[in-house]
């Protein structure tokens, strides 16, 4: 306990610049803190992205304007066409008259129907007086 008392000590001379602190009295007291463990299920293995795999959706099923996706999924009109200049620069999806899918677009979205669910268990905990979460 002295060692603890003597490091103790230290720090606060060091980091707080008091050369003269010395520690009279101390008392463990107990740090608040909760611990979570969380079962997560989640899909691996997939190539494309939420928002990609909807928009090849909505082209398929016939929504080939970027304001139909964009009104349809409720989202703004410059993120649908980020996605879809992403889509037509991994060559998934052409522009003729309309968007269509080409054939690794149609590869793609038949491979993202096919779910390799993973389950794991991780434990997290919470700082009750912080609200700050770490996983180690």
């Amino acid at each position: 306990m002295d060692n603890e008392i003597k490091d103790f000590e230290t720090k606060i001379r060091k980091y707080h610049s008091l050369p003269e602190a010395i520690v009279l009295d101390y008392k463990p007291v107990g740090y608040p803190f909760y611990v979570l463990l969380l079962d997560l299920t989640y899909l691996a293995n997939r190539e494309l992205q939420l928002l990609e795999e909807f928009v090849l959706k909505c082209i398929t099923n016939g929504l080939t304007k970027p304001q139909e996706i964009s009104s349809f999924l409720g989202m703004e009109s410059y993120l649908i066409e980020k996605v879809l200049s992403e889509l037509i620069s991994r060559d998934l999806i052409k522009k003729e008259e309309n968007f269509k899918l080409t054939t690794a677009g149609l590869n793609v979205l038949e491979k993202q129907t096919i779910l390799a669910p993973i389950s794991e268990t991780q434990t997290f905990y919470l700082d009750a007086l912080n609200g700050r979460i770490t996983n180690s």
